[in-house]
């Protein structure tokens, strides 16, 4: 029954309509993916980092550092504990093994930072301000996993009753400002968080369309 009971959920990304949206998702990424590669996004990369980094400020660092923090790959496994073990408390096993599965997430990113192959801004380019920075550049892992964790567990606020929370827009706020933060920092360039953002957006209308009722 329970293998039935999914099997159902995941026929619904069978519908034409979400296999139409899924497919222009990731048809974009793939095309924007190839831009990056190329380097056809470098000019405008370059101009949005110089343009955030001239707001340096001390309490802006501090921010911006925080922000990273809550978008490191570690954090988003440390908090699934607590709201997974309070979503199956609550009765809700589905929505605490697909909020689990975001995770996928950053297999994926990782795995896409290897083909695409980008170096991370230099210091000739940027200014560097510390924090993570290992692997490739493209797609921005703190922000694939970002959107689509705080993304899943905004869309289930979202879909949990009528209208749209407080709750939810402040979940769905967290990956534009981790985003943000990244290219500040010095870490990643601006087309890496779009990739990374539009990746997530990807896994939430996944899990979202497995998730409703």
């Amino acid at each position: 029954m329970w293998t039935s009971a999914w099997f159902e959920r995941a026929q619904r990304l069978a519908k034409a309509e979400t296999l139409m949206t899924l497919s222009c998702i990731g048809a974009a990424l793939f095309l924007f993916s190839i831009l990056v590669r190329v380097k056809a996004t470098y000019r405008i990369d370059l101009a949005v980092t110089t343009y955030f980094q001239r707001l340096d400020h001390a309490w802006m660092t501090k921010f911006a550092r925080g922000a990273t923090f809550a978008g490191n790959s570690s954090t988003i496994i440390l908090l699934t504990v607590p709201v997974g073990v309070y979503l199956i408390w609550r009765g809700d096993v589905v929505a605490a093994v697909l909020l689990a599965a975001t995770h996928l997430s950053l297999i994926v990113s990782t795995a896409v930072k290897h083909i695409v192959d980008r170096e991370r801004p230099g210091e000739k380019e940027a200014k560097i301000y510390g924090g993570p920075r290992w692997s490739f550049s493209y797609p921005s892992g703190h922000s694939m996993g970002a959107a689509a964790f705080y993304g899943f567990l905004g869309a289930l606020i979202a879909v949990s009753g009528p209208g749209i929370s407080w709750g939810a827009w402040v979940l769905g706020a967290i990956p534009v400002f981790i985003g943000l933060s990244r290219i500040y920092l010095g870490a990643h360039w601006f087309s890496d968080v779009i990739g990374g953002w539009t990746g997530g957006v990807w896994f939430v209308f996944v899990l979202t369309t497995m998730y409703r009722p």
